[in-house]
């Protein structure tokens, strides 16, 4: 996925999920991303369950997933928050900047000492092998 197909998904995807809530469409054109990042805990949250964002820590990574990897970004919090800030930018015409938005991430982290992927992957790893373990018995 091109990060243009990228933005093409969710603006179309999530246009769709929130044709039932107007007024998040209307706060974001008013306020721009800081509305959406507001929502962390209750859109960002269900965008982090509903879309997989978690599934590269499980049964491997989906499309959405893989692309925010191939871009440097594994935790799905950062996703759901990328995927915030874009929907914002474009309903708002405003310039998505999406390397200034990873450079805040790949910030945070190496700022804490954190290596995300290699966290990643070993959740995944135990994941793995919890899998197994349960089929054994």
């Amino acid at each position: 996925m091109t990060r243009d197909e990228f933005l093409v998904k969710i603006k179309a995807d999530l246009d769709k999920a929130l044709e039932k809530s107007p007024g998040i469409v209307e706060a974001v054109k008013e306020s721009g991303e800081n509305a959406l990042m507001k929502m962390h805990f209750s859109l960002g949250m269900w965008l982090r369950n509903n879309w997989g964002l978690w599934s590269g820590y499980q049964e491997g990574p989906n499309e959405l997933v893989k692309f925010f990897n191939e871009q440097g970004i594994y935790h799905a919090d950062d996703m759901s928050g990328i995927i915030l800030a874009c929907y914002a930018r474009l309903i708002r015409n405003e310039s998505i900047n999406f390397d200034a938005q990873l450079q805040v991430y790949f910030n945070h982290w190496a700022e804490a000492g954190v290596d995300v992927k290699a966290d990643s992957e070993k959740a995944h790893r135990k994941w793995l092998m919890e899998q197994f373990k349960e089929k054994k018995e």
